[in-house]
This record gives structure tokens, C-alpha cells and sequence, in this order.
């Protein structure tokens, strides 16, 4: 294999650190090697709750990535975020927007109809699950594994 040509596609996709910690950390497990701190976190993470991590985790994530990185307070700000997600998220899960944005408000009221009637619980899950502290670990993990969040 060319390791200068996986070296730049690792630079290029700005996971190049992230791929170093998972070698150093590979190797010292695998070799027997102490590890420190940061690959303690790191380590703990990925057996806990997986390669791909939780279903929290990705909310988490998900939601910060997208939101202004603050916890929703009250049950409306919950329920507003929630149910009013902008195109670019709205898109994935009704793909007919593509070709037809100006069906947003219309999608809209089926999402508000839906997760009131089906899916209320979903709300108060989410409100628990979704914290600022939560939100702080997995920034420290993700860190200490390379990866910048915004």
C-alpha cells in the first residue's frame, strides 16, 4: 500500500489525527504498552458502547453538530427542535423535498402529528438523554481520540 497516498486521503478528510490515535492506542494494547489518560477515555468508550457507539451518543452528537450547542430548557423548546428540524434534516427522512422544498411546512405538521400521537414519548427520552454534561464527556472523548468538534 502507498502510505504517502493514504497519508494525504487521511489529511484531506481531517481525520489524520484521529487515525494516529487509533494506531498508538492499537499498538499499545496489543502490545502490551501503558496506556495514559487519554487512551484510557478513549478505550473505555469504545467497549462500552461500541465501534459505532450508542443510540445516545448519536443524539447527542447529532444534536449539538446541528443546534447552537445548548440544551433545550423547557418541554416547548424541546418539542419546537424536535418537530420543526430545518430542510437539510428534513430531507433525509422525506426525501420528496428534495424535488419539492416548498413542501416543508406541509411535512411539518405530518412530523408535529406524528410525534404527538406516536411517538410522545420520544420527547421526554430525549430531554434525558440530551445534556450538557453528556455533551461535555463525549467531547472529551472524542478529543482525546483526535477528533475536533465544532
Amino acid at each position: 500500500m502507498n502510505q504517502e497516498y493514504l497519508k494525504n486521503q487521511l489529511e484531506e478528510l481531517h481525520i489524520a489525527a484521529f487515525s494516529e490515535q487509533m494506531e498508538r492506542l492499537a499498538s499499545a494494547c496489543f502490545e502490551g504498552q501503558e496506556l495514559d489518560e487519554k487512551a484510557w477515555l478513549v478505550l473505555d468508550y469504545l467497549t462500552h458502547t461500541g465501534i459505532y457507539g450508542d443510540h445516545t451518543t448519536f443524539l447527542v452528537t447529532r444534536w449539538f453538530w446541528n443546534q447552537e450547542k445548548t440544551v433545550a430548557q423547557s418541554r416547548w423548546d424541546t418539542f419546537w427542535n424536535r418537530c420543526f428540524l430545518p430542510l437539510s434534516m428534513m430531507e433525509r427522512r422525506y426525501p420528496r423535498l428534495h424535488d419539492a422544498p416548498w413542501l416543508l411546512p406541509v411535512y411539518w405538521v405530518f412530523r408535529v402529528v406524528r410525534i404527538v400521537c406516536r411517538e410522545h414519548y420520544k420527547l421526554s427520552a430525549f430531554r434525558r438523554e440530551v445534556t450538557q454534561e453528556r455533551y461535555d464527556h463525549i467531547k472529551k472523548v472524542y478529543s482525546a481520540a483526535g477528533i475536533e468538534m465544532r
